[in-house]
């Protein structure tokens, strides 16, 4: 069987799956933390501080709720311009066709490492310092026949 997709991975699938990323870590345990306590500390002394401190306290209370999630969106559309344009998949019975543009190369199923399934995109790891992203939004409805395709390719090196 011969699977094809488009990758078409989008600043919001890469927000998203660092957000899920950082919050499913302790990472994200201490930005909840500090959030809570920032709330807490701004409650207790905005009703008797200074405009100074209350802008500071305000600040502060949108840190992690709203500063963090759009850094990491501005982060996200600067990594989506360094991803190249046009990428297609094409998975075979022993190897998967990889071309962009003007460019394309095969690479066997032993040269992938592991599938990596969070939120909404599904990520091959080839090697060490490379990954293909395919959203769930462009596998459809063949994304479990997919995974079970890919993940005994994977596991049959």
């Amino acid at each position: 069987m011969v699977y094809k997709f488009k990758c078409d991975v989008k600043a919001s699938d890469l927000w998203k799956l660092s957000m899920y990323t950082t919050y499913h870590s302790f990472l994200g345990v201490c930005n909840i933390v500090f959030a809570v306590a920032m709330f807490l500390l701004a409650f207790r002394f905005f009703g008797h501080s200074t405009w100074v401190v209350r802008i500071i306290l305000i600040g502060l209370c949108m840190i992690f709720p709203v500063f963090q999630p759009l850094g990491t969106y501005g982060y996200a559309c600067r990594q989506l311009e360094e991803l190249p344009k046009n990428l297609e998949l094409s998975f075979f019975e022993k190897y998967i066709h990889v071309q962009t543009d003007n460019k394309f190369e095969d690479v066997p199923y032993n040269k992938v490492s592991r599938i990596i399934r969070k939120s909404d995109i599904i990520m091959l790891v080839v090697g060490q310092k490379r990954c293909y992203m395919l959203t769930k939004r462009s596998l459809g409805d063949q994304e479990e026949a997919f995974v079970n395709f890919i993940e005994q390719k994977i596991a049959g090196k």
